[in-house]
């Protein structure tokens, strides 16, 4: 689970290594690099945070050498990219979780498990195709957004309009609970489990057959609603009464 880029650097040439993002050890096995020096451990986070240990015999600051690298690579989406431009491993789960800008970000093929929940804009944003669990929570708008083929679990949960937003075949677990209208909606068949917890009306909402658990905890009215058969799990706290409520039964 990647949540920071781990690299080596030398703190008096401040030449950086890279291979396993997650591993400092790793890293050091895989280039045959003596743990014991001259090349130290380091940290890049996400919210810009770089942390270039040094040793006690080392002739430079941690200060000067997290400068230094801050200096070739001002952005953590700068190092980013460079560092899988360096043939270092792709992680299977990529926790960039502080990141809020898309902007000039390339993730690499082989993620699978992608989290960017403090996004708020999908401008620049490109999702490689194999990706199966995408973490979008902070994000307002479907602007620019372009969900690939492959994602089964997917977290949009700040999202309060379908304005712009596709929805491909193979989602199996849809997370869309600030969404207030279903205008513009369109769920895919496949989709097993379905949050629509502050949705109010049912008003353009179709639902799918093979939904087996809906979450319609807001709903106030039942006007315009159908659950189709297959539902297992059902949720509608705030309906005050089954006037024109339809189930679909065997």
């Amino acid at each position: 689970m990647c949540k920071f880029i781990s690299f080596l650097h030398h703190p008096m040439t401040g030449e950086i290594l890279v291979k396993d993002l997650e591993s400092h050890s790793n890293t050091e096995t895989a280039l045959s690099i003596n743990p014991a020096g001259p090349y130290r451990e380091g940290h890049y986070t996400p919210d810009e945070t770089i942390e270039c240990r040094v040793a006690a015999d080392d002739r430079v600051t941690m200060e000067t050498c997290s400068k230094l690298l801050k200096n070739k690579f001002p952005t953590f989406t700068m190092f980013f990219n460079w560092c899988f431009s360096q043939d270092c491993d792709v992680p299977k789960t990529l926790h960039l979780s502080s990141l809020t800008s898309a902007e000039g970000l390339t993730i690499p093929q082989g993620v699978k498990y992608l989290y960017l929940e403090s996004l708020i804009s999908a401008e620049g944003l490109t999702i490689p195709q194999g990706v199966e669990y995408l973490d979008l929570e902070s994000l307002t708008s479907a602007k620019g957004l372009t969900i690939p083929q492959g994602v089964k679990i997917l977290h949009l949960e700040s999202l309060t309009s379908a304005e712009g937003l596709t929805i491909p075949q193979g989602v199996k677990y849809l997370y869309l609970r600030s969404l207030t209208s279903a205008e513009g909606l369109t769920i895919p068949q496949g989709v097993e489990t379905l949050y629509l917890e502050s949705l109010t009306s049912a008003e353009g909402l179709t639902i799918p057959q093979g939904v087996e658990h809906l979450y319609l905890r807001s709903l106030t009215s039942a006007k315009g609603l159908t659950i189709p058969q297959g539902v297992e799990i059902l949720h509608l706290e705030s309906l005050t009464s089954a006037e024109k409520l339809k189930i679909i039964y065997k």
